[in-house]
C-alpha cells in the first residue's frame, strides 16, 4: 500500500478508503465536518442526485489544516525545552543539535484494535520508516545504558488513549504529548486526532485522522559520532569497467527491513558490508558485480541497489549472491535486542533490463 502499512496519506486516498469501509458514510462525513467546522449533512444528502464526496474531500482538507494549526499549540518547539536531568551541565551542548519539526499526517486505519497504550501491529513499522526517513535514531540508550526501541516507545505514547485530552472542535482535538529523554538525545512533540466512525453507530470509534509533530535535540558529541559512523559506512563504488555502448544486464535489488530486532545503525552496517563484499568479487581481475552509485534508503528501512553485470550473469544470480552476502553480514553482527531472534530483510528483484550500459 505504498510507504505506510497502517497510515493512509493523501486526501484522495483517505476519502476513497472511507467510502469503501465506512458502514455509514453520512456519519463519517459529519465527523469530518465537525472537525472542519462546517455544516453537517442529513439523509437527503445521500439521495440519488447527491454526491457526498466533494464536500467530504473539501472538509477533510480543512480538517487537516485545523489539525496542523492545533498541533503547533501542543507540540513544544525546542526553544521551550528545559535541560533534562540526564543532560550535560552545558545547555549549549544540546542546543547544537536542535532539529524539526518533523511532521506525519494521515488516517490511522485501525487504532481501536488494541488496548490503550498499545499501538496496532503495523504502526511500529510505520513510525520506524518515518524516523529513518528523517534521519532520526531508531534505537537510543537510556540512562542505564539499556537500548530503547524509539519507534515502539513513540507509538505506545501516541496510542495511550487514556492519556489523550480535549474534545473535538474545529480548533481543539484530543491529543497526547510524546517525549523521549536520554542522556544525549531528546525527542518531543505531540499527536492529535479526531475519530471517523466506520460502523453504523455514530459513536463507534473508527479510524483516526491524525497529525504527529516531533522535534529532536541532541548533544554535539552524539551528532559527531553519527557523522563519523556514516562516513565509515560509505560504500566503495568504482567506475564502470564496461566499454561505452556495451550491452549489459542491469538489476535493482531491494531489501526491506520490517522487524524490530536491529537498530538503524546495525542495519546500515549490515547492508554496507554486504554491498562492499559483493562489489569486491572479481574474476580474472575484473569486477563481476558493479554497483552503480551509492545505496539509497528510499523508504526509511528500504534499501535499493543497482547492479550492472555482463550478459552472462542474470538477475537471479545477482539476487542469490546479494542475499548470501547479507546473510553473511548478519551472521557476523550482534543485534541490540539480543533477547529476540534476529530477523533479516526481505530481498527481491524490483527491476531488470538487458541493454546498453547505464551512465555511471
Amino acid at each position: 500500500m505504498g510507504f505506510f502499512d497502517s497510515l493512509l496519506d493523501g486526501i484522495g486516498s483517505v476519502g476513497g478508503w472511507l467510502g469503501n469501509n465506512a458502514g455509514n458514510l453520512l456519519n463519517a462525513a459529519n465527523a469530518i465536518a465537525q472537525a472542519a467546522g462546517t455544516f453537517g449533512l442529513d439523509e437527503e444528502a445521500l439521495g440519488e442526485d447527491s454526491n457526498i464526496y466533494p464536500k467530504m474531500f473539501s472538509d477533510m482538507n480543512i480538517a487537516q489544516s485545523n489539525l496542523y494549526t492545533f498541533v503547533q499549540t501542543v507540540a513544544k518547539p525546542p526553544t521551550s525545552w528545559k535541560r533534562p536531568k540526564s543532560a550535560p551541565r552545558s545547555l549549549s551542548a544540546f542546543q547544537a543539535g536542535l532539529g524539526g519539526p518533523f511532521d506525519m499526517t494521515g488516517l490511522w486505519m485501525n487504532p481501536g484494535t488494541v488496548a490503550a497504550g498499545m499501538a496496532p501491529a503495523n504502526v511500529n513499522s510505520d513510525i520506524r520508516k518515518f524516523l529513518a526517513t528523517n534521519n532520526l535514531p531508531l534505537v537510543l540508550n537510556d540512562s542505564l545504558g539499556n537500548p530503547m526501541d524509539v519507534a515502539q516507545e513513540i507509538a505506545q505514547q501516541m496510542f495511550a488513549t487514556s492519556q489523550t485530552t480535549g474534545p473535538v472542535t474545529s480548533t481543539s482535538f484530543p491529543n497526547v504529548l510524546v517525549h523521549i529523554d536520554t542522556p544525549d538525545y531528546q525527542i518531543q512533540g505531540a499527536h492529535c486526532y479526531y475519530s471517523v466512525p466506520l460502523g453504523t453507530d455514530e459513536s463507534t470509534n473508527g479510524a483516526w485522522h491524525a497529525y504527529l509533530r516531533l522535534y529532536k535535540n541532541s548533544t554535539t558529541a552524539f551528532e559527531q559520532q553519527r557523522a563519523v559512523r556514516a562516513k565509515q559506512l560509505t560504500l566503495k563504488t568504482k567506475p564502470m569497467t564496461f566499454p561505452p555502448g556495451s550491452f549489459v544486464n542491469t538489476t535493482i535489488v531491494t531489501a526491506t527491513w520490517s522487524g524490530l530486532t536491529w537498530s538503524n545503525d546495525e542495519i546500515r552496517t549490515i547492508m554496507s558490508n554486504a554491498a562492499n563484499a559483493m562489489a569486491a568479487i572479481t574474476s580474472g581481475g575484473v569486477q563481476v558485480y558493479q554497483l552503480q552509485g551509492p545505496w539509497m534508503a528510499s523508504a526509511g528501512t528500504t534499501y535499493n541497489y543497482t547492479w550492472v553485470t555482463a550478459l552472462t550473469l542474470g538477475s537471479h544470480d545477482v539476487l542469490t549472491t546479494f542475499t548470501n552476502e547479507v546473510n553473511t553480514a548478519m551472521n557476523n553482527a550482534t543485534p541490540s535486542s539480543a533477547q529476540q531472534v534476529p530477523t533479516g530483510p526481505s530481498i527481491e528483484i524490483t527491476y531488470m533490463q538487458s541493454g546498453v550500459m547505464p551512465s555511471s
